[in-house]
């Protein structure tokens, strides 16, 4: 028994190793990190199906790794969600956001039930997938280029951030209603429907309530207080310990421990203390999020990865142009025709959230997302976190785009 323990926390240890050198190089290179994670995911899955050196607890530890990931993951999210400025920004922003997110969904969907023929849950596990984005692979090129300070950039910040709220809200209503769709429980399916949404946005409701008067009156005392008890050290502990809790609590309220983790985060990221938890939180963030990532790779169908089917052309095609028409006829609405082109392309990236919705999918079973459904989405995440920030950077380049937004 010792010697299995050992054999795992080896590998835990190698893969803590492995992903910091990764890190190092991608970041040399110019490539998202997140691309070696899905690559190491994919080479221990290769190298456990020919020597089975991990049984069904080693997988076990990997996935609960990989949850402490996503939750690290969507904390960080939310700490860095600005809310008071995009309440304020609300109705320029809007109007991209919706048209991304109406035109992205329903590019998914269409593609997925008519072109593709899946039924009808996988295709809105596509269709809600595919309204996320994930605006960090973006934003590291507008930097790169100066513009992310410009009116433009701080629009595009804007919209990402409402995908990142919309994203996590649409992916908990289809999780609460996708067993109804199956089939479980009973009545009439558009009543089910219609009353299982309406609870989860209650319980949602009132679990936001919860939070906002825990973060307004209780978590900033608290936080405090705790870190001056262990001599100034422990404040992103206690943020994290917080993060914990709530990610626990909203699934046993029936969420997703997403949601509970990046609502907490939108929350205290008004603390004035948070400024001084960023530098702090990173080594946290380092240590578990690359498990969420490398998982991806491990669950990764081997067989699907290398065949190329009409069905993955269909879907990188809608991805791509789902969220690019979205975004950018949006924008060519609010700000018009010459910025539509770069807040259209920037928005394509699909990462984090995009991810955690078609993981979910894989964990509830082959009814919501197949293995080679999921294969499909990280082959999309790949390619977009690759081709786009090429194409960025010879747009950013022209003088019109970078500097007809600077204030």
């Amino acid at each position: 028994m010792e010697s299995i323990i050992a054999t795992y926390i080896l590998f835990v240890g190698l893969i803590i190793v492995i992903s910091i050198f990764i890190k190092y190089g991608f970041d040399r290179i110019g490539l998202p990190a997140l691309l070696g994670y899905f690559a190491l995911g994919i080479i221990a899955k290769y190298l456990d199906n020919t020597f089975s050196f991990l049984n069904q607890e080693g997988i076990e530890i990997i996935e609960f790794l990989a949850d402490l990931g996503i939750i690290a993951l969507l904390l960080k999210i939310g700490l860095e969600s600005k809310l008071s400025r995009l309440i304020k920004l609300l109705p320029k922003a809007s109007i991209i956001w919706v048209g991304d997110v109406l035109i992205s969904g329903a590019v998914g969907f269409l593609t997925s039930y008519y072109l593709i023929g899946w039924e009808i849950i996988p295709s809105l596990f596509v269709a809600t997938a595919f309204t996320a984005t994930s605006v960090g692979i973006s934003a590291n090129v507008w930097d790169e280029m100066g513009a992310i300070k410009s009116d433009t950039g701080q629009t595009l910040l804007d919209v990402a951030e409402m995908d990142d709220i919309s994203g996590i809200l649409l992916m908990g209503i289809l999780f609460s209603i996708a067993p109804v769709l199956l089939g479980e429980g009973a009545g009439l399916p558009g009543v089910q429907i219609l009353t299982t949404v309406g609870v989860f946005l209650l319980k949602l409701t009132l679990f936001g309530l919860i939070c906002v008067l825990f973060s307004r009156f209780i978590g900033e005392q608290l936080i405090e207080t705790l870190n001056k008890l262990h001599g100034g050290k422990s404040r992103i502990l206690v943020v994290v310990g917080i993060g914990l809790m709530a990610a626990a609590i909203s699934t046993l309220l029936g969420f997703s421990f997403a949601i509970g983790a990046f609502l907490i985060g939108v929350l205290l990221s008004s603390n004035p203390s948070k400024v001084k938890m960023d530098s702090s939180f990173e080594a946290l963030y380092a240590l578990f999020v690359p498990f969420f990532f490398i998982n991806i790779g491990m669950n990764v169908d081997l067989s699907a990865l290398f065949s190329i089917e009409m069905s993955l052309l269909l879907l990188i095609a809608a991805a791509f142009i789902g969220k690019f028409l979205g975004a950018g006829l949006g924008t060519w609405v609010s700000l018009g025709l010459s910025y539509s082109t770069v807040i259209g392309l920037s928005m394509i990236p699909r990462a984090e959230i995009f991810l955690i919705i078609m993981k979910r999918g894989l964990d509830m079973g082959e009814w919501a997302v197949t293995a080679e459904m999921f294969t499909y989405a990280v082959v999309i995440s790949t390619l977009s976190v690759i081709i786009v920030p090429l194409l960025l950077k010879n747009i950013l380049n022209k003088r019109e785009v970078t500097d007809g937004g600077k204030h």
